[in-house]
């Protein structure tokens, strides 16, 4: 007979987190959370939303391409910086909202409203021209 034990999955945690008279308070905190973050972000996912897109796909890989060439021209200055996918994020919605406005509703340009999956991609995209090419950074030491 083998002695290997069940994996013990959140759903398992949870249902002894919930129970009557558990009384740990930092686990209740815990639970609090959790009972905000299903407030928040749904647990289920509607597959009926688009998210490999066209306007995904060109948002984000405009950002990549703005991104690599900011960061890289950023890069060469004494006290060098970069500029992070933290503003891709934030200013796509706002890009991917005017899209979904300019363009005629189910064709291949604008299949339905901007909705967070795209969002992530064109995020995902944009973070892969952050980083600045070993080749093209400044070695003064050497």
């Amino acid at each position: 007979m083998s002695n290997q034990k069940k994996p013990v999955t959140v759903k398992d945690i949870i249902e002894v987190i919930q129970e009557p008279d558990f009384d740990d308070v930092e686990v209740q905190d815990v639970n609090d959370v959790l009972e905000r973050l299903d407030f928040i972000v749904p647990q289920t996912d509607d597959p009926s939303t688009p998210t490999f897109t066209f306007r995904a796909v060109t948002i984000g890989v405009i950002w990549c391409l703005f991104l690599s060439f900011v960061n890289t021209l950023l890069s060469f200055r004494t006290n060098s910086f970069g500029v992070g996918a933290n503003v891709a994020l934030i200013l796509s919605y706002p890009i991917g909202l005017a899209w979904h406005a300019t363009f005629t509703q189910g064709g291949f340009l604008n299949p339905g409203p901007f909705n967070v999956k795209e969002h992530t991609l064109i995020y995902l995209l944009a973070a892969c021209g952050t980083g600045t090419p070993y080749g093209l950074i400044p070695r003064y030491d050497e």
